[in-house]
């Protein structure tokens, strides 16, 4: 194994080390040294700009102001939520971040955060939507489609049957081909095709690494919150190897909760493994005190791992 390639962190928190890693760990970064103080094409913003949030930011809530389209994906109308940074976009276009939520995990929690709402609470909800608002005022646009509603629940298609399979079958399938279309037609604004990037939890995760694995000329990086490869499926174990994934398979970013029972580390492992035994470069970031949620780390990789691809 390279250890130039795939890199696991144990996060430290409150005295709490997880330890047992052979791999070498990679440096966390604090919050200063990720502060989004230079823009996305690499030159100095004004202090201002950055003190200044495009979110609404409040001591109970988070607003970042979505809109809302409706698509025509063979015949369905597929919603999408999304928001660009304000004023003059740079030569070429945003780059822009397709974010795909969890299971019955409501896609406007990517803008919006409510102390009092239980459903923004889950799943370390306040840091999704950090993760979102980090990404806006770094000059990053955000675009997230919903799910199809099934039988009461709301999940992508990626790793069910028989889409698992046959992904070129599959609703969702029309849905991203369609996005890549409509960003490249300016209908969500000035967008860079050329900088499209994904990120996800759990079932939002494995669509993110379906988007890797079917269209990698599309995506330059992912970024998956407890998650891992796109048919692997919760605690089952997951069988991936370097052959089930392309040779230019983005670069990759897995965040794991070092507690998740919904997605264990063991399920997360496979696919760093495969990822570096092909090539790709990888990164596996574990914090010891969290379980299937994003952190607080979360904003601060994400956002890093964006802006160097």
């Amino acid at each position: 194994m390279s250890s130039t390639q795939w890199m696991t962190s144990m996060v430290m928190v409150m005295g709490l080390a997880v330890g047992g890693c052979d791999e070498p760990e990679a440096a966390v970064l604090d919050d200063e040294a990720r502060s989004p103080t230079m823009d996305v094409v690499g030159t100095a913003r004004d202090a201002s700009e950055v003190a200044s949030s495009v979110c609404d930011v409040g001591a109970t809530y988070i607003d970042c102001e979505a809109e809302s389209i409706f698509l025509d994906v063979d015949g369905e109308d597929r919603e999408v939520l999304y928001r660009v940074p304000p004023g003059s976009a740079p030569a070429g276009g945003w780059p822009v971040v397709i974010a795909l939520h969890g299971t019955n995990d409501p896609a406007g929690k990517f803008f919006d955060w409510s102390y009092f709402s239980f459903v923004d609470q889950a799943f370390g909800g306040y840091y999704e939507t950090k993760t979102t608002q980090g990404l806006l005022d770094a000059g990053f646009a955000v675009l997230a489609p919903k799910a199809r509603v099934r039988a009461g629940s709301i999940y992508w298609d990626t790793n069910i049957p028989p889409y698992a399979s046959d992904w070129e079958s599959s609703p969702d399938a029309a849905l991203f081909e369609q996005l890549f279309d409509e960003i490249d037609m300016g209908t969500f604004g000035p967008l860079d095709s050329s900088r499209k990037y994904a990120m996800g939890l759990s079932s939002g995760g494995y669509q993110a690494s379906r988007l890797a694995v079917e269209y990698p000329e599309e995506i330059q990086a992912i970024a998956l919150q407890s998650a891992s490869y796109a048919t692997c499926i919760s605690s089952f174990p997951c069988s991936v190897s370097a052959q089930d994934v392309p040779d230019d398979h983005p670069p990759t970013l897995l965040m794991a909760g070092y507690w998740d029972g919904i997605v264990p580390l063991y399920t997360i492992e496979p696919y760093a493994e495969a990822l570096d035994d092909d090539g790709t470069e990888v990164v596996l970031e574990v914090v010891g005190y969290a379980s299937h949620q994003w952190t607080s780390y979360s904003p601060g990789w994400v956002l890093s791992w964006f802006q160097t691809h």
